[in-house]
């Protein structure tokens, strides 16, 4: 009896064997028969109109860009302003950018801007007294910068384009819904230019905010050293700049965000409808 189970054990195996050899067999000659017939990848090919569109992208990029430099690295970007902080048009194609290419090409085009900042600040500062606190390779004696100063150059100038792409599509988002429930109305023009010059005075404060904050926040008391000036007085001097900074960066801000990007964004939606039809 112990040799017929056995040997009943034996076959069973051996069948089991046979029946997944067959099995790999026939998945491999089903995977052989799929590689022979399956038709090769074909390389992606853009049509005229996404052609033209990537190179319309890469000029206005360019461009912006270009206009950023001259901004940061030439007297023209720079107007006086009370104190030691001079009232500066980088963040301009910064929230451009942002309003007409997008909120990722505007926290891109913020850091561009960072970047060009930080080299300023670094070998030619309008003011080499509170370079430090844009600078982590500026400062003199005990007054030195350090990651902190990285953060102050970069971060706001990023999140400038963040916020004034947000804000900008936050509002059209809003004349989308109410026109949706009210078909009827005649659309008007003043919605779109409100849209542009809000979202360009936001990302406007938002840099002159975060920069202001951060230097009170992380080098207060080396910044009112800095200035000949009490600790306790530095808020208030802070507050005085944002007044007579910030505000009217802000509204410069506005107007050249809806004088650039109202009528390009209609002539690009014309040259679009042109292409399609």
């Amino acid at each position: 009896m112990e040799n017929n189970n056995q040997t009943n054990l034996t076959e069973k195996q051996e069948q089991q064997t046979v029946l997944q050899g067959q099995t790999d067999a026939s998945v491999q000659t089903q995977e052989e028969r799929q590689k022979r017939y399956q038709r090769p990848k074909q390389p992606r090919v853009l049509t005229a109109q996404q052609r033209r569109q990537r190179t319309l992208f890469l000029v206005q990029m360019a461009l912006l860009v270009a206009i950023e430099a001259i901004f940061c690295f030439t007297p023209l970007g720079s107007l006086p302003a009370i104190g030691p902080i001079v009232m500066t048009l980088a963040m301009i194609p910064v929230v451009i950018s942002a309003i007409l290419l997008g909120t990722g090409v505007g926290s891109l085009m913020g850091l561009v801007a960072g970047i060009f900042s930080l080299i300023v600040w670094t070998f030619m500062p309008p003011n080499p007294v509170t370079a430090f606190v844009f600078s982590p390779f500026a400062g003199s004696g005990e007054l030195q910068g350090n990651f902190w100063s990285l953060v102050i150059c970069i971060v706001p100038r990023v999140l400038t384009g963040t916020v004034a792409g947000l804000v900008y599509r936050g509002i059209n988002a809003c004349v989308e819904r109410n026109r949706a429930k009210h078909p009827d109305a005649k659309p008007s023009r003043w919605k779109n230019i409100l849209a542009c010059a809000v979202g360009g005075a936001a990302g406007s404060l938002t840099n002159t905010l975060l920069v202001l904050g951060g230097i009170y926040l992380f080098f207060g008391q080396a910044y009112a050293q800095a200035l000949e000036t009490a600790y306790s007085l530095l808020l208030l001097i802070i507050g005085g700049t944002i007044l007579s900074n910030g505000i009217p960066e802000a509204v410069l801000s506005a107007l050249c965000s809806a004088a650039v990007c109202v009528p390009l964004k209609k002539l690009l939606n014309r040259k679009r409808r042109e292409a399609e039809a």
